[in-house]
């Protein structure tokens, strides 16, 4: 007979039990919340007219509203494994989506062109960080053996997204106006954090990163990746290398891509481990 205050009874008592865990209804947060992100990064565009005409500015300084969206997105997608680590992936996801809907609400409420902008570029970085942290957590979800196919189903999903963005955006800036793009993610944006909070946890197995921020190798990260995107994005429009802007730009981010990628490699706590 087992006695009534042993240690074994009293293990038991104080036990911690994993919350439990429907993989589908986190699929279903995981792929609201960066469908959203997705979409935006084409749903602007059939808007750009709309914008131009309210704001007023050549074409140009419009399509930055697109540059600097997707500019923003390159630069914090390699961050997301350190940060998510820093944080927590739960967290780290929900802070994203929080700050993608905070940015969205106040895109729509712009109130000039820079406004805008500056308003794309928190979205962007909101919206960067979902695709790559939904993954991870969706691995983390399913067992080894169901890989395939929880992959599949998210990444169906992620590839109707940028087709349906630009018809969703014609068909809201017709009927409402160029500001209703962005206010139809707040509504949104809350129900998936709401989601998260909901059904959404962190791996038992996760441990926080250890040692000092990395700062070299950040600096390094947003020169190198932010010229050499936006020289991409804006060298047929200037001719190349007729215009210095884009040579300056191209040799800013291969010295400093150049950089990142020596420093990563002998850092003792780099942001993103290349070895």
């Amino acid at each position: 007979m087992k006695p009534k205050y042993s240690l074994e009874s009293q293990t038991e008592k104080f036990a911690i039990t994993p919350p439990p865990i429907n993989k589908w209804l986190i699929t279903t947060t995981l792929m609201l919340g960066t469908l959203i992100a997705i979409i935006d990064t084409s749903i602007v565009n059939v808007a750009i007219p709309q914008i131009q005409s309210n704001f007023g500015g050549s074409i140009d300084e419009i399509s930055s509203v697109v540059t600097f969206y997707i500019i923003s997105n390159v630069i914090v997608m390699p961050l997301t494994g350190y940060l998510s680590d820093l944080w927590g992936r739960k967290n780290f996801y929900a802070g994203a989506i929080i700050l993608f809907t905070i940015a969205s609400l106040l895109c729509g409420l712009s109130w000039n062109l820079s406004a805008l902008v500056l308003f794309r570029i928190l979205q962007g970085l909101g919206g960067g960080v979902l695709f790559p942290t939904a993954q991870a957590i969706l691995l983390d979800t399913f067992p080894r053996e169901e890989h395939g196919k929880a992959m599949s189903i998210f990444g169906l999903g992620m590839l109707v997204a940028p087709a349906f963005g630009p018809v969703l955006g014609g068909y809201l800036t017709d009927i409402l106006s160029w500001r209703s793009i962005f206010l139809i993610n707040v509504p949104i944006g809350l129900i998936a954090a709401v989601m998260v909070f909901r059904f959404i946890h962190d791996s038992p197995y996760f441990k926080k990163s250890q040692g000092k921020f990395d700062w070299s190798g950040l600096i390094a990260l947003v020169i190198g990746l932010s010229s050499l995107q936006y020289a991409l994005e804006n060298g047929q429009r200037l001719n190349w290398f007729d215009s210095t802007l884009i040579i300056v730009l191209l040799i800013a981010g291969v010295s400093a891509i150049a950089y990142l990628i020596w420093w990563e490699l002998v850092s003792p706590s780099p942001i993103m481990d290349l070895s």
